[in-house]
């Protein structure tokens, strides 16, 4: 009885530690980059953004916040990590729906697709 009681001890800790944490949209955020179009004939590259960057603030509450060299606006989000949907709610009634294409620790991509077309693609760093 003490053997299958310590085994099975065992079993719990061993499957417990082994979950994989998500990581958070949930921070302080920097724009390092952009990727957009920089041609018309569909070449995309990436830039380096070097003069007011977007800093975007995502809290537990359900509330974002943003500004580079003005605010940039504030107001509800929702992120569905199934779709990787992430939808600002600004207090004016506007709605932007962009993906999470990249989610790590440290960095985060966001996508401004239209019609199944990437538009453009901003890469953040985690400032807090």
């Amino acid at each position: 009885m003490k053997k299958a009681i310590t085994s099975l001890f065992i079993a719990v800790v061993l499957f417990s530690c082994s979950k994989e944490k998500e990581p958070s949209i949930i921070g302080k955020w920097v724009e390092k980059a952009t990727y957009r179009e920089r041609t018309q004939a569909g070449v995309f590259e990436w830039k380096e953004v070097t003069r007011w960057p977007w800093h975007l603030i995502i809290t537990a509450d359900g509330k974002y916040g943003g500004y580079n060299d003005v605010p940039t606006g504030n107001g509800a989000y929702e992120y569905n990590r199934a779709t990787r949907e992430l939808i600002f709610k600004s207090g004016s009634g506007y709605t932007d729906t962009q993906i999470v294409s990249v989610l790590t620790e440290n960095l985060m991509e966001i996508d401004i697709v239209q019609n199944g077309q990437l538009l453009t693609r901003s890469r953040f760093i985690r400032i807090e």
